[in-house]
């Protein structure tokens, strides 16, 4: 019995571990992804989108997405604050 907790720790460790590396790298990628405006505004172009001073966070787990203003032909959009809510988008298998 011993022996099966010191291993249920074992795996327990190893997964949080894992997570927390793998989070750890995500954020670090992303931080230095989408510092640049430039590289923002070239990938939402292909949508007619363009954002003005552009500022990537996070909160906790949830990646927040912060545009002074985010224009399209149709829309103009001041103070537009987007966050992907972690735990709920993996339990509903969707972004929330």
């Amino acid at each position: 019995m011993k022996g099966l907790f010191r291993w249920l720790f074992l795996c327990l460790t190893a997964g949080l571990l894992s997570f927390s590396l793998i989070h750890l790298g995500v954020r670090t990628f992303s931080a230095q992804y989408f510092s640049s405006t430039d590289r923002v505004n070239s990938m939402l172009s292909g949508l007619g989108i363009s954002a003005e001073n552009f500022e990537f966070d996070w909160t906790g787990l949830n990646p927040v997405l912060k545009a002074e203003v985010a224009e399209h032909r149709y829309f103009r959009l001041e103070n537009v604050l987007i966050e992907i809510g972690f735990w709920e988008s993996l339990l509903k298998n969707d972004f929330v």
